[in-house]
């Protein structure tokens, strides 16, 4: 479907919108979704090199609605663009992508099977440092491409396993039976979540190391520059109020 678009490409936008989410304080959930959502849009439609980020700016703004009681403010999001896209744009792109999606906007995400998964398993006292681990994998899974194959409930189980394998001190849960037991309640095969852990193992050795290079060893890529903003909150303009409805499909335009 994509002439100009290559999954280089994508990656350097999904980093960028992982920074966005982290800068204004995102649910977990927030990123992932979007993600979905550029991904289903990109299996559709061919996109400009120059309308990446745009596409990315909306389906961060359109996962905040679903996904959250505070969505991103527009104002924010032309911001954190460095002004490359206009508030207009974002809302008649708003439209543009819940047509081709045909309004189906409750996709199901990795995230949505954690907290099912760490109460099956009977991880109690831990629970929230495997969730955080387990949120983050996922995060940083849905910057790769090839983690798109993956069903959710594959990459859930594999991120709360790798989550749980990772702490170093003992757990209501036995490691050594985790995955069969994820096995038992995905009814994924237990093959497939060993090898998707041992996936997200080495994507972590690698972004650690790649985050460990000093700055001048780092080559940024001629594809990065449409993505380039400063992510500083500090110079976030104060003016932003979330609360305001400002598109279409804001929850508050709509009448009870």
């Amino acid at each position: 479907v994509q002439t100009e678009v290559l999954p280089p490409m994508r990656k350097v936008l999904a980093q960028w919108m992982s920074e966005v989410c982290e800068e204004q304080s995102c649910e977990d959930i927030v990123f992932p979704c979007a993600m979905n959502y550029v991904d289903r849009f990109l299996a559709r439609t061919d996109v400009k090199k120059s309308q990446l980020q745009l596409l990315g700016a909306v389906c961060l703004l359109i996962a905040s609605k679903m996904r959250t009681s505070r969505p991103l403010a527009l104002e924010a999001l032309v911001y954190y663009t460095d002004y490359s896209v206009t508030a207009e744009e974002l809302k008649a792109w708003e439209l543009l992508v819940l047509s081709k999606l045909h309004w189906d906007m409750a996709s199901v995400v990795a995230n949505d099977f954690v907290d099912h998964l760490l109460c099956c398993l009977g991880v109690s006292g831990d629970r929230d440092t495997v969730r955080r681990h387990a949120n983050t994998f996922i995060s940083l899974c849905a910057t790769e491409y090839r983690f798109t194959s993956y069903s959710p409930s594959l990459l859930a189980s594999a991120s709360v396993a790798a989550a749980i394998h990772g702490l170093n001190r003992p757990l209501s849960c036995p490691r050594n039976e985790v995955v069969t037991t994820l096995e038992q309640i995905t009814h994924v095969e237990a093959d497939q979540i060993t090898q998707c852990v041992q996936d997200i193992e080495v994507l972590m050795a690698t972004s650690f190391a790649a985050f460990q290079q000093p700055p001048h060893s780092k080559v940024n890529s001629p594809s990065t520059a449409y993505a380039s903003t400063k992510l500083s909150s500090n110079n976030v303009p104060s003016t932003l109020d979330s609360s305001q409805p400002n598109t279409p499909t804001d929850v508050q335009d709509v009448n009870f």
